[in-house]
């Protein structure tokens, strides 16, 4: 083989890369947010908080998502079989806005998009879209680390104003960015990537969803076929394309961020890329769909250029590591530059291919105001050299798959400095929006009554409400959304009526007392659902 060959290989993909980033750049200046005057009226958010142990984090996120303006939203924590006091914490918050769902294995810890498509089924089966329609029940996901701006829904409701708009990403930011040069890190990759790639891909269409901040239209999830999210290690990603797939449209909100926690540590980052770079990879499977699909070719080339981009990282990433010191030692590399390495035109041609996206990188963490203009320079260059530690999580991740492994690496939480303390209890006389027969009522899974939200015990105060804007779902999809509704309503009742069947049969052979505990618990205000089978057996 030639010797040239490798150095021109390594010599097109950098140009490949930094090419594409400029290309990528001119779509973002093409992006426009919607009026608001374009939102439509009636519409109405459950934000779904899906929680495993987050004892240490919680209560700081419902606090924010109460704090958000308007009121047609309820808070919604999908207690995943937590061992720890994350279902004391959010009981201590009135019922007016937040409701609590206790899940316990065998059906609980299967995964964030398991304990979503519990949330889906609980919303799909009540009485929610009568009252406001289908089209107009949002589901939004939330990680149980975020804070979020108040005027978020103000901001992401005009999108939903387009009738194709299937999905909704706002942008993404690191709570503790200034904590170490690791949060500063993750704090650029998403300034970054918000700010060039999203923008660009709002424009050309191609809007990947995220596992933080993503809003969701049900009649859109009823139109996908089986579990609306997969059990894909990044299930956002999976349930974006499968939305775009299904003739829907991704949009990205840019006016409104949500701030989650970022990884203090270096171990527990990588930690964590492996999983994402490990669901990127397992989501090739749609590649035969993109392509044959009647989107438009930039649309296709976008998707099929970022789900393909991690199959380059190892090959390229560990023959540049390796031969570029290498290339210092004259003779030593066949491929190295015939010429002198430190010649000021050969150091200047490698800086950029190895450099050349800085300058865009600057200007956006300038542009977002995350440093000076100087400061955003070297941050950026440090950005890039940075970029390194998902050639770690891509070892990683392709060693898990090589062995078989692809459970869920939870990335563990730290105490959020300076949080206010919780509130001791829930004020008295405090004003519950929804007309409700028991606030403290418990949500068995047993019945077909996934979720308190019947007509009779969730009437709107405000007589005006009841008045609800009925917007038509995407063109072409209104006969697919009813048969799919109804399905959907037929197998979410049999899946509960499994369940229960599956409970009674383990508590016949193994018959379990209530505990102390549980016989002595208060009455608290927050509406909650149990799936424990001493409840279900009863």
């Amino acid at each position: 083989m030639d010797a040239s060959i490798p150095a021109s290989l390594l010599t097109v993909v950098a140009v490949y890369f930094v090419s594409t980033v400029y290309l990528l750049a001119v779509a973002a200046l093409a992006a426009r947010s919607p009026r608001p005057v374009d939102a439509p009226e009636g519409l109405f958010f459950v934000l779904v908080v899906p929680a495993l142990n987050e004892e240490l984090v919680i209560g700081n996120t419902v606090r924010h998502l109460r704090q958000l303006a308007g009121s047609n939203y309820l808070v919604l924590v999908i207690d995943d079989g937590s061992n720890d006091g994350t279902a004391a914490v959010v009981r201590r918050f009135p019922a007016n806005r937040v409701r609590i769902a206790n899940r316990v294995r065998p059906f609980a810890r299967q995964g964030k998009g398991e304990a979503l498509n519990y949330a889906y089924r609980a919303i799909l089966t009540s009485e929610l879209p009568e009252l406001y329609g289908i089209d107009n029940i949002v589901l939004a996901v939330m990680d149980a680390d975020g804070q979020v701006d108040p005027r978020m829904l103000q901001a992401v409701a005009p999108y939903f104003g387009d009738p194709r708009t299937g999905a909704v990403q706002v942008g993404v930011r690191m709570l503790n960015a200034r904590a170490n040069i690791w949060t500063r890190w993750q704090q650029y990759e998403f300034v970054t990537f918000n700010w060039l790639f999203s923008r660009a891909r709002e424009s050309l269409g191609s809007v990947g969803l995220g596992g933080n901040g993503q809003f969701v239209r049900m009649a859109a999830l009823a139109t996908l076929e089986g579990k609306p999210w997969t059990d894909c290690l990044t299930e956002d990603l999976d349930i974006g394309l499968r939305l775009m797939l299904g003739g829907w449209r991704n949009r990205y909100c840019h006016d409104v961020k949500v701030y989650q926690q970022a990884v203090e540590e270096p171990k527990r980052l990588v930690r964590q890329r492996s999983r994402w770079f490990q669901g990127h990879l397992s989501c090739w499977k749609h590649i035969p769909a993109i392509v044959i699909s009647d989107w438009p070719s930039y649309r296709k080339a976008d998707v099929l250029n970022y789900l393909l981009a991690p199959g380059l990282v190892l090959p390229m990433g560990l023959f540049s590591v390796v031969t570029i010191p290498l290339m210092f030692v004259p003779g030593l590399i066949p491929w190295a530059p015939t010429t002198d390495i430190f010649d000021p035109w050969n150091a200047a041609r490698w800086y950029v291919l190895s450099m050349g996206a800085a300058p865009l990188f600057a200007i956006a963490m300038w542009r977002s105001k995350e440093s000076g203009f100087f400061a955003s320079v070297g941050w950026a260059h440090l950005f890039l050299l940075g970029s390194y530690i998902w050639l770690l999580a891509g070892i990683m991740a392709v060693w898990r798959m090589a062995r078989g492994k692809a459970g869920w690496l939870k990335t563990s939480r730290t105490q959020i400095a300076g949080a206010e303390p919780l509130p001791s209890a829930v004020p008295e006389g405090t004003k519950i929006r929804y007309l409700a027969t028991e606030n403290d009522s418990a949500w068995n899974e047993d019945t077909r009554n996934l979720l308190p939200l019947r007509s009779a015990n969730f009437t709107p105060r405000e007589k005006d409400e009841q008045k609800r804007a009925y917007s038509s779902p995407a063109e072409g999809a209104s006969q697919r959304i009813s048969a799919s509704l109804a399905l959907a309503r037929a197998e979410a009742h049999l899946l509960s009526l499994q369940q229960t069947v599956d409970l009674a049969g383990a508590a016949w052979s193994a018959p379990q007392q209530p505990s102390a505990e549980a016989a002595t618990e208060p009455d608290t205000p927050t509406a909650t659902l149990t799936t424990e089978p001493d409840t279900l057996a009863s």
